[in-house]
């Protein structure tokens, strides 16, 4: 067929092609998949995907043989092989358990285009008996929006989701990721255990994968009568930790509620409002949302109060509370010269504003309620407690124990770890019962009646603040070196000890300074700790020129100063930043690659003329052309690549 002197015939092309498919005609190779024989052609599936142009023509044993044997599922196989002859796979007409099969092939031969298609079809066709197996595919192949959206689907139908059959085949580690969330909260507390204590029945694999099951289960968030009546009966808690949990339950206003989160969605929109006064002649406003949310950004309605004389007179307490009983205290501030609240996410249903004695002012709204995911990287300045925190910053907290010297009297050590030459005695089941990876280290080795003696190459001071956490229970961060309670985050996030890393993160975005802020963004991005790292990125955005003159500042490693470089909103001009990554250079010489690396990053059109010629010239960084190069563009193009401050911060 002619059309405007072209010929095409690529409609019958792809037929005749598609043809060849597990067709012998032409045949030049055979896959043997449990015990069939599947004729295929070289010279198509090299064309067509690169792994099969690596076992058939890139020198492996593969290329010699004219018969290959593949250890794989044979109907996925013959799928995949129908896609790579026609381009074409239809999804519908598979089975689900097949459609997860070839996925996962696809994953392995590196088939992207049949890897995106079926994880976007896997994602409309979720349902409550297929989302536990369709997530732990999702999470095996890392494909994350799909994982993301078997999380939110059984966020939202947890109830039905934990009862199905199906929830026993889930795998521990999509079980876990479940337990963790906040946001399973469309069932209660007793139907998670319930489903927990199940799954473990099932699958008895390990008796410590069933220790750390158990400890995601809140107990706390169950009822007495389900305590006593539901979890009691299963042995999985000894009478001592049952009352403990009562007790806790009774006495604590800080229970790890879980509740639904509504990323960028106003909580206060159908919220009922009722106003009244206190004892003392203050104002006050409480909010129902009608509804237990996630929530880390409130917004108070100042409009009444814009035009008030005495502003600095104004000043508000907000809380938040779950029950309506028991209040948290957020802030404390004059509201009229920020009306904004950001803070550690949590669980809130009712808010109360307690507002000053003025008349003027009687009327006070809140005008939004919500989790903004920009917000969690914002000032966390207003928080005064945390609810998931088990540990005091300053002080102590839970039971009457008795000190880490003294527990060490109770009976003979068993263990004895060498930090730094120096021989810490233990106490084996102490360490196990306390943390998994004590109980992990010392399993082995449990029945062993001689003193063990283990080595560890860690910090010595910031080995001894754990340890005496871990057999107290109090740690106190306040008078401790920064370079100790650094080395000890970094321990405590390597043992897992949760509570420690999660305080000492927040006692150190609150003593961050132009000194030390280098050396704590670099602890937070080796533990993984984003709310620490963004809250140091923020400070070094807004003290820039500070932070980057200051002598601590080439200390910092080359990923954190890659990441500092890439930002934007880093406010300083662009001749200190380039001085300041000279200078790095200058101490850290230990690969020129990194170095150039740098020297990409810094943003020379914004350095000024006489800049570029009297500062960095000298450097010998850039040659003469690339420096013309650079003045050139600055005369000629008015797209620079600007730095620039993404908010004002509030007093």
């Amino acid at each position: 067929m002619e059309i405007e002197g072209k010929i095409c015939e690529l409609e019958q092309l792809v037929k005749d092609v598609a043809q060849l498919s597990l067709s012998s005609d032409f045949s030049d190779v055979t896959f043997i998949v449990q015990n069939e024989r599947i004729s295929a052609h070289r010279l198509i599936l090299a064309a067509r995907n690169e792994y099969f142009r690596a076992i058939l023509y890139g020198g492996l044993e593969e290329s010699q043989q004219k018969e290959v044997s593949l250890n794989i599922p044979l109907q996925p196989f013959k799928w995949l092989l129908q896609f790579l002859y026609s381009g074409k796979l239809t999804l519908s007409d598979m089975k689900e358990d097949v459609i997860l099969e070839t996925l996962g092939l696809a994953h392995e031969y590196g088939v992207t285009v049949v890897t995106e298609g079926i994880s976007d079809y896997l994602r409309e066709i979720i349902s409550v008996g297929n989302v536990c197996a369709v997530l732990d595919a999702a999470r095996l192949y890392n494909l994350e929006e799909l994982s993301s959206t078997c999380l939110l689907f059984i966020d939202g139908n947890a109830s039905q989701v934990l009862k199905h059959t199906s929830f026993r085949a889930v795998s521990f580690d999509s079980l876990c990721e479940l337990l963790d969330r906040d946001t399973l909260s469309t069932t209660s507390e007793e139907t998670i255990f319930r489903a927990v204590h199940e799954w473990c029945n099932h699958n008895v694999s390990g008796a410590h994968k069933a220790d750390v099951l158990y400890g995601k289960v809140r107990f706390t968030l169950i009822s007495q009568e389900g305590l006593l009546n539901v979890v009691r009966p299963t042995g999985v808690l000894d009478a001592e930790r049952l009352l403990d949990i009562i007790v806790e339950r009774n006495s604590s206003d800080l229970l790890p509620h879980r509740a639904k989160l509504y990323a960028g969605v106003n909580s206060t929109e159908e919220a009922t409002y009722e106003y009244g006064d206190w004892d003392d002649g203050r104002h006050s406003c409480t909010i129902d949302l009608g509804e237990v949310v996630i929530i880390n950004e409130i917004e108070l309605d100042i409009s009444d109060i814009k035009d008030y004389e005495d502003t600095d007179e104004l000043k508000e307490c907000l809380h938040t509370s779950v029950d309506g009983i028991n209040w948290m205290l957020i802030s404390e501030r004059y509201v009229a010269k920020c009306p904004h609240f950001y803070f550690f996410q949590r669980a809130v249903r009712w808010i109360r504003i307690i507002g000053s004695v003025d008349e003027q002012i009687s009327n006070l709204d809140i005008r939004v309620a919500m989790f903004n995911p920009k917000s969690c990287k914002q000032e966390c300045s207003n928080l005064k407690s945390l609810p998931d925190c088990r540990m005091e910053i300053e002080g102590e907290i839970g039971e009457s124990v008795q000190p880490f010297e003294d527990v060490l009297q109770l009976c003979l050590p068993d263990v004895t770890f060498v930090v730094q030459n120096e021989r810490i005695p233990a106490h084996r089941h102490v360490l196990a019962a306390k943390n998994a990876y004590f109980r992990a280290l010392l399993e082995e080795r449990q029945d062993d009646n001689q003193q063990l003696e283990i080595t560890l190459a860690i910090p010595l001071e910031a080995f001894k603040c754990l340890l005496r956490f871990l057999y107290s229970g109090k740690l106190t961060l306040s008078g401790m070196k920064e370079e100790v309670i650094l080395d000890m985050l970094g321990l405590a996030h390597k043992y897992g000890v949760t509570a420690v890393t999660k305080t000492t993160s927040t006692h150190l975005g609150k003593m961050i300074s132009t000194g030390n802020v280098c050396a704590i963004l670099d602890t937070a991005r080796m533990c993984n700790l984003s709310d620490l790292s963004s809250t140091c990125l923020l400070f070094i955005d807004g003290n820039a020129s500070q932070v980057l003159k200051h002598e601590s500042f080439h200390t910092v490693s080359f990923d954190s100063l890659c990441d500092l470089l890439d930002r934007s909103s880093l406010c300083s001009n662009e001749e200190t930043i380039f001085l300041a990554v000279h200078k790095w250079s200058k101490h850290d010489v230990s690969d020129a690659k990194n170095v150039d690396v740098l020297y990409g990053k810094v943003r020379f059109t914004l350095i000024s003329r006489k800049g570029l010629l009297n500062v960095v010239r000298p450097t010998g960084v850039l040659d003469s052309e690339r420096l013309l190069d650079i003045m050139a563009k600055k005369e000629s193009s008015d797209l620079l690549p600007y730095r620039a401050q993404l908010c004002k911060s509030c007093d």
